[in-house]
């Protein structure tokens, strides 16, 4: 799914609405594309989160090889 939805939306498209100074945040384009999935489907905050740590650990397995 990331091969197929990466460059969706970019950072950059969403650099109005972060300010500029403090800590930084998620990425935007990233906390988008999980907006739009969550809801098309149906997942819970909790499911989400779910699959945000999976997907987390296999992109740390991913950056080890």
């Amino acid at each position: 799914m990331r091969d197929r939805l990466d460059g969706l939306w970019c950072d950059e498209d969403f650099a109005d609405w972060y300010p500029r100074d403090g800590r930084p945040g998620l990425s935007p384009a990233q906390l988008a594309t999980v907006g739009v999935l969550q809801f098309l489907l149906g997942l819970s905050d909790r499911q989400v989160g779910n699959v945000e740590s999976a997907t987390a650990a296999g992109a740390d397995a991913d950056s080890n090889e």
